[in-house]
């Protein structure tokens, strides 16, 4: 195969190499260098479609159903949970995504839509604020304080319904099941499991009692 050759490139490893794709630059890059593509925190089948798209245009050789996506936050539930439970347990971790895929929200979105307005609010919000050098390394500390761990005051209103679809999959075993098929539909061949720290043994244990043996 040629240098763009997944196949090529694994052959002199002895693991395959999978590149982190949250913007379009760094697909680019892990389109030519690594033997498959992670998205971290994005399960909306649109943007992994465009992805999917944009991939086959950048390596010469389709990398077959080496997508995988890493939804930003996990959750198993005996019955379907409420909005403002799941903002309270899963939003530490989707505004990152969010701000990542913004771009690509309002391209296949469309600028208008509801979901581009918040993923945008997200982006400014995440913005480097104009401090003085002095103040600067403290100034991202303070907008990612808690990351993962808990919501600050101001992220609240930030954490939209749509986003938690957008990067999420949360709910009982039947909606994991239809929510996994559409990343499927559009090229994604795995699914990574990583909850938040405070369930991650509860959500790893559910998903392996519930989902898996029900996977096709």
């Amino acid at each position: 195969g040629g240098e763009g050759d997944p196949g090529s490139r694994r052959a002199g490893r002895a693991c395959p190499l999978g590149g982190a794709a949250p913007s379009r630059r760094s697909l680019g890059v892990a389109a030519r260098c690594a033997d498959g593509i992670l998205l971290g925190g994005v399960t909306d089948e649109r943007i992994i479609e465009r992805v999917r798209q944009e991939l086959d245009v950048a390596t010469p050789v389709a990398l077959g159903d080496e997508l995988s996506i890493t939804p930003a936050a996990l959750l198993v539930t005996g019955a379907p949970p409420s909005p403002d439970e799941l903002r309270r347990l899963l939003g530490p971790k989707c505004l990152g995504p969010a701000k990542n895929f913004h771009r690509w929200v309002a391209e296949v979105h469309g600028p208008d839509s509801p979901l581009a307005a918040q993923t945008e609010a997200v982006a400014r919000a995440y913005a480097p604020a104009q401090v003085s050098v002095a103040t600067r390394g403290r100034d991202h500390l303070d907008r990612f304080r808690h990351y993962v761990s808990a919501l600050e005051p101001w992220q609240a209103d930030l954490v939209t319904d749509e986003i938690l679809a957008m990067t999420s999959v949360a709910g009982t075993p039947d909606a994991w099941l239809a929510k996994l098929e559409r990343p499927a539909a559009a090229g994604v061949g795995r699914v990574i499991l990583s909850p938040l720290p405070t369930l991650a043994e509860s959500t790893v244990v559910a998903c392996g009692a519930s989902v898996v043996p029900r996977l096709p």
